[in-house]
C-alpha cells in the first residue's frame, strides 16, 4: 500500500468518526428532548430548556474558539512536545478562568434568572447545574486535542461516554416517573461522571505521547490572537436557537419555549443529516481550489446545491402538510399548539440547508472572514426581529424572525460565492422559488397535498431538474 493510499485510508476514517460522534451527540440529544417533553407538561419541559438554553449560551460565549485553535495549532508543533505540553497546559488554563467567570456570571445573576424565567420557586435548578458549563468546556477542549493528534476514535469514545452516560442516566429517571429536580440533578450527576473517565482516557492519551502538561505556560496570547476571529462565526452559527429561547423565557412564558423548543427540534432535524454532506464537500472544494479546477468546482457546487435543495423541499413538503401528526406522534398532543412556528421554521430551515454547500464554498477558498460578518449580521438579525416580533406574535413572532434571517443570510452568501469565485447558484436557487412559493399558498388555503405533489413533479420534470446523469456524477465524485 502506498503513503498516499494509507493517507486517504486515515482521513476517511478520521471523517467517519467524526460524523459518527456528531450524529450520535445530537441524536441522543433530540431523544433527550423527545422523552423529556413526552414526561412533562409544557410549563416544567419550558422550564428545562430554558435552564440548557442559558447554561448553553454561557458555554458558548466562554469557549472564545479556544477548542478551534488548539485543533489548528497541534499539528504545527507536533514535533516539540515540551512546547505541545505548553500549549495544551495554556488552552487548559484559559478554559478553567472563562469556566469558572461563567460560572460565576450564573451564580451571581441566579435570583433574577429565576424571578424573569423560571420563578423563584426553581432557583434550586440553577445552582444544580452549575457544573454543566465547566463540565462542557472540558470535554471539548479534550476532544480538540484528539482532533489535533487526528485521533478520531478517541474522540468518538469521549463522546459516546459524554453523552451516553447522560442519555441512559436520564432515560432511567424518567422511566421512573421522578420529577423535574431529579433530571437536572441526574443531568448533573452524568456530566461529572462522564468527565472524570474522559479525563482519565485524556491522560493516558498524553503519557502515550508522552506529552507533560506544564504549571508555566507562554501560549496563552497566541491562542487569544488567533481564536478571536474564529469564534464570532461560531457564535453566529450555534447561538441564535438559545438566543431565540432566552427571549422568549423573558418576554413570554415557560409554555411557549416549550413549543419554541418542539419546532426548532423537528425542523432542525434535516441539518443533522446534511453535516454529512458538508464535511466531505469542504476537502473535495480545497482541493479543487488548490489545482485550480473551477470547472470542477462550479459543476459540482451547483449540482450538489439543486439535489440539496430538492431532499430539503421534501422535507419541507412532509412538515408542512403532516406537522400534527407528527408532533402527536413524537411529542404527544398537549404540543400541537407549536405546528404553526413548526411550518415556518421548516421554511428557515430550507433556505438554511443553502449553507452546506455556501460554506465549505467559502471556508475552502480562503473566505472564511465573509461567513463571520454575514453570521454576525444574521445573530443581530434574529436577536432585534426577535424581541419585537415576540411581544407582538409569541412564537409565531419568533419562527418569523428566524425565517427573515435565514433568508437574508441564504441570499448574501450566494451572492458572495457568485461575487467572489463568480459560481451562479442564484441560477439554482431561483428555480425552486416558484414551488417553495406555492407550498406556502397551499399550505395556507388548506389544500390537498396530493394536489401540490401533481403540481411539483410537473413542475420538476417539464423543466427537467432530475437528470439521471447528474446523479451519477455527484455520487462518483463524492465516493472517489
Amino acid at each position: 500500500m502506498t503513503k498516499e493510499h494509507i493517507f486517504y485510508k486515515r482521513v476517511i476514517s478520521n471523517t467517519t468518526y467524526l460524523i459518527a460522534a456528531s450524529i450520535f451527540a445530537n441524536f441522543t440529544m433530540f431523544l433527550t428532548n423527545v422523552l423529556m417533553a413526552r414526561h412533562f407538561e409544557p410549563a416544567d419541559y419550558g422550564a428545562i430548556t430554558l435552564i440548557i438554553s442559558i447554561n448553553m449560551s454561557l458555554m458558548l460565549l466562554a469557549d472564545m474558539g479556544i477548542p478551534m485553535a488548539l485543533t489548528t495549532f497541534i499539528p504545527e508543533d507536533i514535533a516539540d512536545t515540551n512546547r505541545l505540553g505548553r500549549l495544551i497546559s495554556s488552552a487548559f488554563m484559559l478554559t478553567s478562568i472563562l469556566a469558572l467567570a461563567a460560572t460565576a456570571i450564573l451564580l451571581l445573576s441566579s435570583s433574577w434568572i429565576a424571578e424573569v424565567f423560571i420563578s423563584k420557586t426553581n432557583i434550586r435548578l440553577i445552582y444544580m447545574s452549575i457544573s454543566w458549563v465547566g463540565c462542557y468546556l472540558l470535554f471539548r477542549v479534550i476532544n480538540s486535542v484528539f482532533h489535533g493528534f487526528q485521533c478520531m476514535v478517541y474522540s468518538l469514545v469521549s463522546t459516546l461516554l459524554f453523552e451516553g452516560i447522560r442519555m441512559v442516566v436520564l432515560i432511567t429517571i424518567l422511566c421512573l416517573g421522578l420529577g423535574i429536580n431529579f433530571v437536572v440533578a441526574g443531568w448533573t450527576i452524568s456530566q461529572l461522571i462522564g468527565i472524570c473517565l474522559i479525563i482519565i482516557i485524556f491522560l493516558n492519551f498524553l503519557k502515550k505521547k508522552e506529552i507533560k502538561l506544564q504549571r508555566t505556560s507562554n501560549q496563552k496570547l497566541r491562542i487569544i490572537r488567533y481564536s478571536i476571529y474564529i469564534v464570532l462565526p461560531f457564535l453566529g452559527m450555534h447561538l441564535a436557537p438559545y438566543l431565540l429561547k432566552i427571549l422568549m423565557g423573558w418576554l413570554s412564558n415557560a409554555e411557549d419555549v416549550a413549543f419554541l423548543a418542539v419546532s426548532l427540534s423537528l425542523s432542525s432535524l434535516p441539518l443533522l443529516f446534511l453535516t454529512p454532506v458538508s464535511t466531505s464537500f469542504l476537502p473535495v472544494i480545497s482541493e479543487a481550489h488548490t489545482q485550480t479546477n473551477w470547472q470542477r468546482m462550479n459543476m459540482l457546487s451547483e449540482v450538489s446545491l439543486k439535489y440539496l435543495l430538492l431532499l430539503s423541499l421534501g422535507t419541507l413538503f412532509l412538515l408542512s402538510f403532516y406537522g400534527d401528526k407528527i408532533i402527536i406522534l413524537i411529542y404527544g398532543s398537549k404540543y400541537l399548539a407549536a405546528n404553526n412556528s413548526l411550518i415556518i421554521i421548516a421554511f428557515a430551515v430550507f433556505f438554511e440547508s443553502s449553507k452546506t454547500i455556501t460554506n465549505p464554498l467559502l471556508t475552502g477558498t480562503k473566505h472564511a472572514r465573509t461567513i463571520t460578518r454575514i453570521e454576525l449580521l444574521k445573530f443581530i438579525l434574529i436577536g432585534s426581529l426577535g424581541i419585537g416580533l415576540i411581544c407582538i406574535n409569541g412564537v409565531t413572532g419568533a419562527a418569523t424572525a428566524l425565517l427573515v434571517a435565514y433568508i437574508v443570510s441564504t441570499i448574501l452568501k450566494i451572492q458572495q460565492v457568485q461575487k467572489k469565485l463568480n459560481i451562479n447558484l442564484a441560477r439554482v436557487a431561483l428555480e425552486f422559488i416558484p414551488l417553495v412559493f406555492a407550498l406556502a399558498l397551499f399550505v395556507f388555503f388548506k389544500l390537498p397535498a396530493w394536489l401540490f405533489i401533481l403540481f411539483a413533479l410537473t413542475i420538476i420534470l417539464y423543466f427537467k431538474m432530475l437528470s439521471l446523469r447528474e446523479i451519477r456524477l455527484i455520487l462518483s465524485l463524492y465516493r472517489n
